[in-house]
C-alpha cells in the first residue's frame, strides 16, 4: 500500500506555487483522457493545472474516475489553499514517518489542528476520503465559521461543515451523498471551488464548470 502512496508522489502533486491566481486557460489537453473529462472536471482541473496544484499520472493520464485517499487529499487540499509547509517532516504518526513523500503534509495538517489520528492513534494515509471529511478538512483549512445546525441535525458531526460550506457556495453541484467516497474528479471540482471562492471569482469558476 505504501508504493501505491509512493506512486502518487510523483505523479498526482507538484510543489505548491508561491502566490495563487485564478487561471482559467484551458489544460485539459494537456491529459491523454481529456476526452473522459466532464465539462465541469475540465474547468476544475485546468485551474488546479495552472495554479500548480495537481498533474498527471506517469502515463499522460488524468484519472478523474480513481478513488482519493487521505494523503492524496490532504496534499491537494493543503495546496490549493495555499499552505505554507513549514512544519519539518518528521514522524508524526505511527504511520506517517519522515521518510514518506506525504510525511510534511499531513505533519503540517496536525500542528494545525486539520487532522488528528484515528482512535487506533495512526492516520491511515491509505484511507479512501468521503465527502463529508473533505469539506470538513477544506472548511478549516479556508477558516469557514461554523453555524449551529438546527436541533433535529446535531446528531451528525458534519454537519455544521456542510452547512458552512453551502453558505459560501462551494459545494459540489447535485446532490451528494455525505458518505460518498471521492474521486480525483470531485476532488478537484470541490478544491477549485473553494480556491476560487478564497480569490473572489466562484461565479466566473461556476460559469467556467458549465462551459462558459
Amino acid at each position: 500500500m505504501i508504493r501505491h502512496l509512493s506512486y502518487f508522489a510523483t505523479s498526482l502533486f507538484l510543489i505548491p506555487a508561491l502566490a495563487f491566481a485564478i487561471d482559467f486557460t484551458d489544460r485539459g489537453t494537456r491529459y491523454t483522457d481529456n476526452n473522459s473529462l466532464t465539462v465541469s472536471e475540465r474547468a476544475a482541473v485546468s485551474v488546479l493545472t495552472n495554479a500548480a496544484v495537481v498533474s498527471g499520472y506517469p502515463d499522460g493520464s488524468f484519472g478523474p474516475d480513481r478513488p482519493v485517499n487521505r494523503a492524496e487529499f490532504l496534499k491537494v487540499a493543503l495546496l490549493s489553499a495555499g499552505t505554507d509547509i513549514s512544519v519539518p517532516t518528521q514522524d508524526c504518526f505511527p504511520d506517517v514517518t519522515h521518510d514518506q513523500w506525504f510525511a510534511s503534509y499531513v505533519c503540517e495538517a496536525k500542528d494545525r489542528g486539520i487532522v488528528q489520528g484515528n482512535p487506533d492513534g495512526l492516520f491511515h494515509p491509505a484511507r479512501q476520503v468521503n465527502y463529508a471529511e473533505a469539506v470538513k478538512i477544506l472548511v478549516t483549512l479556508h477558516g469557514y465559521s461554523l453555524p449551529l445546525p438546527p436541533p433535529n441535525e446535531r446528531w451528525t458531526w458534519y454537519r455544521a461543515y456542510l452547512l458552512a460550506a453551502e453558505s459560501h457556495g462551494v459545494l459540489l453541484i447535485g446532490n451528494i451523498d455525505p458518505s460518498t467516497v471521492l474521486t480525483r474528479g470531485q476532488t478537484v471540482r470541490l478544491a477549485a471551488a473553494f480556491l476560487a471562492q478564497s480569490e473572489g471569482q466562484l461565479d466566473a469558476y461556476r460559469a467556467a464548470e458549465l462551459g462558459q
